[in-house]
């Protein structure tokens, strides 16, 4: 207290002596904590030290330890070193005595090969040097069966092996004899090479299989067949090309104006003719040589790499070998330089524009004749050159060709005729479609004539369209488009062996006749006179544009016969494009022929239609009871004995069967289908229209029968022609025969007609019913609706007041055609809502016709 006393009294603050006595009393407080943590940690820190302490301990007894595993070691290693290096050196003089001793056994061997070889050659020849090994007197005349052959390919396997011997080279200066040996084998060497050169030249020059046989065995095992193969066909590939040459020059040369044109250009075909013949030659070496090669088997794969020769169907060809060496066979190698050779040859000829080219161009035909024949010169070597092998080349199929075009080689060198091949179709082209225009009196060049498009590149991007099409000034004669079908097809018979060209004529072919039918179709007048059909004796004569479409229906029909008896010529087409070629003119044809047939159909039922207008079988207004003596309203007695219209209808049949006689449709069942459809439809609506004339009496069923007789008779004229009779019209004609019962029948029995109890018309008997009373024939052809519509005309007005054509608010014409668009069924359901308004229903006492509808529709 004193001394803070004495602190007020020196001036200080009160607030600084608090902060003092504060801070005093935290570091009592930290001190004290800190004396209570060592007393609670004492022990464990002593604990950790001793552990310490022992570890240290343990790792100095280790330390000592591992000191005495090094001193070991060394010790042991001051022990092994002398030891190892003796061995060391032990093994190093092993080894080079093993060298020494591969060396000398490789030696040792090449001089038992070597005494071999020389025993060999000398045994086959009666001197190394003379005569020599290539002269003819030693190998020309070797079979490879013969001991002397078999010899030298042992000679050319010995020389193999030593070839594979190593190390020998290295030797030559260290061992007195291996430099006189080494010049010797080479010397072997060289004149056996001489002999395989002669075996296999002169074997492939007399195509002699066995002199083949032994030079290819020998290069195959001195491991250098691929060089002298190719060797020889190049020699054959340069004779070629000095052949070509010579037959250009005789093109170029000046003209000798004593020799005729034709002469020249025999000539000229002449020297082909040799240039073919001297390939065909040269390809009868080449398949030669690959059958042979095909042959002959590696024997050294065979026996597993040792030194003797074998056989076996497992080792691979000579062939195999040629082409992994080479790449390809000698028959592909040959064909692709020859027809890369005249690929280049002819786009040449072409880009000058040289009389040659234009010459091959234009006669291509009797260019690809003259292949033919080398193709058939060349195919049972091409069938057989290789039969039963499996090979890697191109000639080694198995397969036995039965069309040129299929033999890989033969395709080459079609290919290399491209460019002859795109000019000569161009041209052809053009000259068909100067053919089709001249046939049609076009003058020929005319814009989009030929067909051709830009630059005249023939059949890819050509075809003319309709807006450039000229206009054609005449019909074709039977003659003019016999001759033209017939040249269209000529160039199939020449090219029909390559497949390849025939697809493309032929698309040729389709396409001159669809302008030849787009020309006809251009020509079909759509004047109303090319339609019409003559109604009396003063409309005998046809009107030109009639017969103008008359003619261009003819055209097409004949056309559509030549071009399906050419192509009857040509079974090995294409079947999807020689169907889509016989189908052009059928579908052309029925374009032209639709409309004039549905202007007949409309003829005829205009006419038929007449009846109703005319009254034809209505009763006179003062008749008041039927008789044989009773006419009809629009005749007296003396007139003639058949309705007006019937008249007007009999002499349009005479028509149609005159304009139909002029047609020259494409085949007999053509002409049947269009006239049994035309007098189907005659009788139909001649039985449809009576059906719907009302209140029919007795003097009406009469002529009802004699107009009947009538059209039977005019449609017999116009089914004759067709060889048909009016009964080969089928339900039409069955249906008429039994409207006629139904006219003379009484209105009661009717409904058993409709009935199931009942037999046909023409059955030739009526069987009787369970209660003895005779059956009811039954109508098979008739349709029910018909009944059903004679009957509403049999009643009276009071039963039923409407007709169904009124009923649905039609005309008689225009009711027909609701007929034609409506099942039998629709019409039923039509008539029956009709009667049910009237006679369905329960009423008193119905009329008889009122009853039978009743009875039939209930």
């Amino acid at each position: 207290m004193a001394a803070r006393s004495a602190s007020h009294d020196d001036g200080q603050p009160p607030a600084a002596e608090d902060d003092l006595d504060q801070l005093n009393a935290t570091i009592d407080q930290l001190e004290a904590e800190i004396q209570a943590t060592i007393v609670h940690d004492y022990e464990p820190l002593l604990a950790h030290i001793a552990k310490i302490k022992t570890s240290g301990a343990r790792l100095g007894e280790l330390e000592q330890r591992i000191q005495s595993v090094q001193d070991v070691q060394m010790r042991l290693r001051r022990r092994v070193r002398i030891p190892y290096e003796h061995l060391t050196l032990y093994t190093n003089q092993l080894e080079n005595l093993h060298a020494a001793s591969e060396a000398v056994a490789q030696l040792s061997k090449f001089f038992q090969l070597t005494r071999r070889l020389r025993l060999l050659l000398d045994t086959t020849m009666t001197s190394i040097t003379t005569p020599p090994i290539s002269s003819p007197k030693t190998f020309g005349a070797i079979d490879e069966s013969d001991d002397r052959a078999q010899r030298l390919i042992t000679a050319a396997v010995t020389l193999r092996e030593i070839d594979r011997l190593p190390g020998i080279e290295p030797h030559r200066t260290r061992v007195a004899k291996l430099s006189a040996e080494l010049d010797a084998v080479d010397e072997l060497r060289s004149r056996l090479i001489n002999g395989a050169d002669h075996c296999l030249g002169e074997g492939f020059r007399r195509s002699h299989q066995p002199d083949l046989a032994v030079g290819v065995q020998i290069y195959h095992h001195l491991g250098r067949l691929g060089p002298p193969l190719t060797a020889l066909l190049d020699e054959e590939l340069a004779a070629f090309a000095t052949a070509v040459a010579t037959w250009l020059n005789f093109t170029a040369g000046p003209k000798d104006p004593k020799v005729s044109t034709a002469a020249t250009g025999n000539k000229f075909w002449d020297l082909l003719d040799v240039l073919l013949d001297s390939l065909a030659a040269a390809a009868t070496k080449v398949y030669t040589l690959e059958k042979v090669l095909v042959r002959k088997r590696d024997g050294m794969v065979a026996a597993g790499g040792g030194g003797s020769v074998a056989t076996s169907s497992q080792a691979p060809t000579l062939l195999d070998a040629v082409v992994s060496e080479l790449g390809t066979g000698p028959v592909t190698y040959f064909w692709q330089h020859i027809a890369e050779h005249l690929l280049n040859l002819f786009q040449r000829l072409l880009q000058t524009q040289s009389a040659v080219g234009q010459t091959l161009v234009t006669n291509y035909p009797k260019l690809l004749l003259r292949l033919h024949s080398l193709y058939s010169v060349l195919a049972p070597l091409q069938s057989h050159a290789t039969a039963a092998v499996s090979t890697t080349t191109v000639a080694g199929s198995p397969t036995v060709h039965d069309r040129y075009d299929q033999v890989p080689e033969n395709v080459l060198l079609l290919r290399s005729f491209g460019a002859l091949e795109a000019g000569y179709l161009a041209r052809l082209e053009a000259r068909l479609g100067d053919l089709v225009a001249t046939a049609f009196g076009i003058v020929p060049g005319a814009t989009g004539v030929s067909g051709m498009g830009p630059g005249g590149s023939g059949l890819r991007g050509a075809g003319t369209t309709r807006s450039h099409d000229p206009q054609p000034v005449l019909v074709p004669a039977r003659g003019q488009i016999t001759v033209l079908v017939r040249n269209l097809f000529n160039e199939l018979e020449i090219t029909q062996f390559d497949s390849a060209l025939s697809a493309r004529i032929l698309q040729l072919i389709m396409q001159q006749l669809t302008v030849f039918l787009r020309y006809t179709e251009k020509m079909v007048s759509t004047d109303s006179k090319a339609y019409f059909i003559g109604y009396s004796d003063a409309t005998k004569t046809m009107p030109t544009p009639q017969l103008t479409n008359a003619d261009l229906i003819n055209a097409v029909g004949i056309l559509n016969d030549q071009v399906r008896l050419n192509l009857a010529k040509f079974p090995k087409l294409d079947p999807t494009r020689t169907e889509a070629t016989a189908q052009l003119a059928p579908r052309v044809l029925n374009r032209i022929l639709s409309p004039l047939v549905e202007h007949i159909l409309f003829s005829i039922q205009g006419t038929v239609g007449k009846m109703h207008a005319e009254g034809a079988y209505a009763t006179p207004p003062s008749s008041s009871a039927d008789g044989p003596n009773a006419t009809p309203n629009h005749q007296s007695a003396g007139q003639a004995r058949y309705s007006v219209y019937m008249i007007e209808l009999a002499h349009r049949i005479r028509y149609i069967r005159r304009l139909i006689e002029k047609l020259d449709l494409p085949a007999d069942p053509c002409r049947a289908d269009l006239v049994r459809t035309l007098g189907a439809r005659a009788l139909l609506l001649f039985v449809r229209h009576i059906s719907l004339v009302p209140n029919l009496r007795d003097t009406g069923k009469m002529q009802v029968t004699e107009d009947a007789t009538q059209l039977e008779f005019s449609l017999t004229q116009l089914l004759a022609r067709a060889k048909l009779e009016v009964k080969d019209l089928g339900d039409p004609y069955q249906a008429l025969r039994e409207f006629r019962t139904v006219l003379f029948m009484e209105i009661r029995q009717i409904p058993g007609c409709c009935g199931s109890h009942s037999v046909a018309i023409g059955d030739g008997k009526q069987s009787q019913g369970l209660s003895g009373q005779q059956q009811q024939p039954r109508f098979t052809s008739l349709p029910t609706s018909t009944v059903v519509q004679y009957l509403i005309g049999q009643c009276h007005p009071k039963d039923i007041p409407t007709t169904p054509a009124a009923h649905l608010g039609l005309s008689l014409p225009d009711y027909s055609d609701w007929l034609d668009t409506h099942s039998e069924a629709e019409a039923l359901a039509m008539l029956r809502e009709l009667v049910g308004r009237y006679v369905l229903t329960d009423g008193d006492a119905p009329s008889d016709a009122a009853q039978a509808l009743r009875t039939i529709l209930l």
